[in-house]
């Protein structure tokens, strides 16, 4: 057998080793008892965050305010109770822009510069983004380009 086939076959037979060893009984993790497991736990339940997120929703701030009216009629704009940012931005329709063939940065960036002070407003109040607050400098970064007049 010439050396590249022998090559080809080894490798060949460390897939299908491999394979073999994964899907083996032993390679799956063990199966839990019925009723004896822990339930799923989601600590943004309870009291507290119910009534903030109820809070939140009959009393929304002026940036919540508009972005649900730029999303028209089909739009969803969801708050979390605990943060206070939102959970969820959709439309019914399935698409937060019109279709379109340009680029998804573009696209993207478009809808920021046409939603740059509700975004603005969001980021001062320390609600957006929703991993945690811009450092000041981000903050003044981005209102230096709403000022420069959304250059791109």
């Amino acid at each position: 057998m010439c050396p590249s086939k022998r090559g080809a076959l080894g490798a060949s037979l460390v897939v299908v080793a491999f394979v073999l060893s994964a899907t083996s009984p032993g390679a799956a993790p063990p199966a839990r008892e019925r009723g004896r497991s822990r339930p799923n736990l989601d600590a943004r339940g309870g009291l507290a965050v119910s009534e903030r997120r109820d809070a939140l929703a009959a009393n929304p701030s002026a940036a919540v305010k508009a972005l649900g009216a730029s999303l028209g009629a089909q739009g969803i704009a969801s708050i979390d109770g605990l943060t206070g940012t939102p959970r969820i931005v959709a439309r019914l329709d399935g698409f937060l822009t019109d279709p379109s063939a340009r680029p998804a940065s573009k696209v993207a960036l478009d809808y920021v510069s046409a939603h740059a002070d509700d975004i603005l407003a969001q980021v001062r109040a320390g609600t957006m983004p929703c991993d945690g607050a811009w450092p000041e400098e981000q903050v003044d970064t981005f209102q230096r380009w709403i000022d420069a007049g959304k250059p791109r």
